[in-house]
């Protein structure tokens, strides 16, 4: 008897283990391509290229023109911190075959890592001149003002002003643009906000100042049951509120914004026009932390893994394709790194009675941690892994097992048999 159940758990095993392994993707590079009517085909039209150190930060942006080949255009280079804050910011042009800097911006943090102080530079007479400075002042940990500086003959001199205003659960409620007219804040601009008990926001009103405060543009936005945006309505103040803008977006059963429709008011038929569209392809088997992802980029698109961006505009009953964007990734490998994968570590025997013994073929950089859970999900053993490890398993109910090993943000994970 004890064979037969000993040969039908060695047949589940050769019908259930698997191994699967969750590789971090990096973005590479992003190209930019236009439609051309006359030849109904796709043209490139700009690039951008990304890397990244080991530690996953952007370190190198390069953005290119098509003429015939690749040209390049501009490049940023990015440094950082020990916390990984970002403190240099350096932008060169490609002119006469050479990079030829142009501007830079430096960073400077509080203790808890929020911006303090941002200083732009322009390249001039072979040095870096510091021509702008922005000092961020907080309560509580909000921002609630925001001062630009001009240098002007060596002398930092007030340019304009923000101020932030929130109310109990630390939404922004208002937003007050102030200029200097070399003797005091002038009121200029300013935005109200209001939210939902969900604290989703639903209307931003803009206002300028003329002798008093004056609307001109309001914004109202709507969303499902899963809190999200569905709906934004645009309107102009001319005596009253009057349609401008709409947007309508749709998104897939993972939550991913995959469409969005902008229409234009037609004040003579009084109806909505549609008028652009935005429709985006995802691949779901990565999630925004399976991603490495330049901190250039708009990090809201990248709920999973952005594959594609078609716009089209509307034209004669028709939509007409009109730009496509194509998002490429590679493996993230930690610029030469070891490693963790399935043929650098060993983990028998499978099925097992009282010990596994997992292997490590190669030293790491990081550590590298064993979890065991039962079917429902518990967690039975977690341990950190050396190059030679023996797990006692000889106190488990026999059954099937699923076993996780992490590595600097990869999972492989596998099924184990107890018998």
């Amino acid at each position: 008897m004890k064979k037969l159940i000993l040969f039908l758990v060695v047949l589940f095993a050769n019908t259930l283990i698997y191994s699967q392994t969750i590789i971090t993707q990096q973005l590479d590079s992003i190209i930019d391509l236009q439609w051309n009517i006359n030849d109904n085909q796709w043209i490139n039209l700009n690039k951008t290229s990304y890397t990244y150190n080991d530690s996953a930060n952007l370190l190198e942006e390069i953005n290119f023109s098509w003429n015939n080949t690749w040209q390049y255009s501009t490049k940023v280079s990015y440094e950082y911190d020990n916390d990984t804050n970002l403190i240099n910011k350096i932008t060169y042009l490609w002119i006469n075959s050479s990079w030829v800097g142009s501007s830079k911006i430096n960073y400077s943090y509080t203790q808890l890592n929020e911006p303090l102080v941002i200083i732009t530079y322009k390249w001039e007479n072979n040095t870096w001149k510091d021509t702008l400075k922005e000092e961020y002042i907080y309560n509580n940990n909000l921002l609630t003002e925001k001062i630009l500086y001009v240098n002007v003959n060596n002398t930092w001199q007030y340019l304009s002003k923000h101020e932030f205003t929130y109310d109990t659960n630390e939404n922004l409620v208002l937003e007050i643009f102030y200029y200097w007219d070399n003797a005091n804040w002038i009121n200029s601009t300013k935005t109200e906000y209001t939210y939902d008990i969900s604290n989703n926001l639903i209307s931003s009103i803009y206002y300028e100042y003329l002798f008093s405060w004056a609307p001109i543009t309001k914004l109202e936005y709507s969303y499902d049951s899963s809190n999200n945006l569905i709906t934004t309505i645009t309107y102009n103040w001319v005596s009253n509120w009057e349609n401008y803008w709409k947007t309508e977006y749709s998104y897939n059963s993972y939550g991913d914004m995959i469409q969005y429709i902008r229409y234009s008011w037609d004040s003579q038929s009084n109806s909505w026009l549609q008028g652009y569209k935005v429709e985006r392809t995802y691949d779901n088997n990565y999630t925004f932390d399976d991603m490495i992802l330049p901190i250039s980029i708009n990090y809201d698109l990248f709920s999973h893994k952005l594959l594609n961006e078609m716009s089209y505009q509307w034209n004669n009953n028709l939509w007409i394709n009109s730009t496509n964007i194509q998002y490429y990734y590679s493996d993230f490998n930690n610029q030469g790194i070891i490693d963790l994968n399935t043929t650098n570590f060993n983990l028998y025997p499978n099925p097992a009675y009282d010990f596994i013994y997992i292997d490590l073929m190669n030293t790491y950089s990081y550590d590298i941690i064993f979890r065991l859970f039962d079917v429902l999900g518990n967690e039975i053993i977690e341990t950190k892994l050396n190059k030679n490890n023996k797990i006692d398993i000889a106190e488990l109910n026999t059954g099937i097992y699923i076993y996780q090993i992490i590595y600097n943000k990869k999972s492989i994970n596998g099924k184990l048999l107890k018998y």
